[in-house]
């Protein structure tokens, strides 16, 4: 179980921190979580992303949207398990498997901001 919530963990900050300008990030622009880290390309990581919006967007529990990563075919869904508000913002629990190709499914919880976009919160 640890070594899933380590994945999950990894996979979320690659999803969170790709989305960065390196340059703003820190100081002398150095991105800590390369697109690497857990095996997955940039292809992958920009398809994974963009249909935990789509899903998001929709805010329905039990959504489902299919993705394929033009770089690798790698695929997968990703699923709306949950919705819910939390301190007055919209939330949701993800749910990203794969389904062509190697990876552990795993779940994160995410929280729509003030301006709209969703981020990943513990």
């Amino acid at each position: 179980m640890r070594k899933h919530y380590l994945t999950a963990s990894i996979i979320a900050m690659v999803l969170v921190f790709s989305a960065m300008p390196q340059a703003g990030y820190a100081a002398g622009g150095i991105n800590p979580f390369p697109s690497d880290v857990a095996n997955l390309t940039q292809g992958e990581a920009d398809a994974i992303k963009g249909a935990i919006k789509q899903a998001l967007d929709t805010y329905k529990g039990g959504t489902v949207v299919n993705w394929t990563a033009a770089d690798s075919k790698r695929t997968g869904h990703v699923k709306l398990l949950k919705i819910f508000d939390h301190n007055g913002q919209h939330c949701a629990t993800v749910q990203n498997k794969f389904t062509k190709g190697a990876g552990n499914a795993y779940t994160l919880p995410f929280c729509q901001t003030a301006d709209g976009s969703w981020k990943v919160t513990f």
